[in-house]
């Protein structure tokens, strides 16, 4: 009886992991990929403005 009930519990916490497991590492990997787009473009905005003003400044100078 009682290994029964232990089973089971085990069953439960079994099926919940995999139910949490399903749920967060979509997730996860969702955020993760939108934090390295956002890296990403971050870094081609920056560049942008520095070429930007590059080419303010060398406007100045001609």
């Amino acid at each position: 009886m009682v290994t029964e009930v232990v089973a089971a519990q085990e069953r439960m916490f079994d099926d919940f992991y995999r139910k949490l497991d399903a749920t967060y590492y979509p997730l996860n990997n969702n955020i993760g990929w939108f934090r390295k787009f956002m890296e990403e473009l971050e870094l081609e905005v920056d560049h942008a403005i520095i070429q930007r003003q590059q080419e303010h400044t060398e406007e100045k100078k001609t």
